[in-house]
C-alpha cells in the first residue's frame, strides 16, 4: 500500500510523510466524507453457477425467492438467454 501511495506521488519517498499532493488528497477526502473516510472495499470473486433468463428481474428479494436446488446460483443474467436462443435457432 505503501508503495503505491508513493507511486501515486502522495507519500514522499524518504519517510512516511504525505506530499502537497497527498495532503490535498486526504483534505479532499475528509470534505466528501465529514464523519468517516469509507472502507477501502476490495473486490471479491465468487466462484459457482450463473442463472440465465430472458425476463429483467427487479425484485429485492429475487435471491430469497430462488428454489432451493438453485440456492448455489452465485449471479443473474440475461444477455446469455439470447446466446442460447440465437445458438439453438
Amino acid at each position: 500500500m505503501i508503495e503505491s501511495l508513493r507511486k501515486r506521488g502522495l507519500l514522499t519517498t524518504t519517510e512516511l510523510a504525505l506530499t502537497l499532493k497527498g495532503a490535498a488528497e486526504a483534505k479532499r477526502l475528509l470534505k466528501r466524507h465529514p464523519h468517516r473516510i469509507p472502507q477501502l472495499v476490495v473486490p471479491r470473486i465468487h466462484v459457482g453457477p450463473l442463472a440465465t433468463g430472458s425476463a429483467l428481474q427487479k425484485s429485492d428479494r429475487i435471491w430469497k425467492d430462488l428454489p432451493k436446488d438453485l440456492r448455489l446460483v452465485r449471479g443473474l443474467d440475461m444477455e446469455g438467454a439470447v446466446i442460447g436462443f440465437v445458438a439453438g435457432r
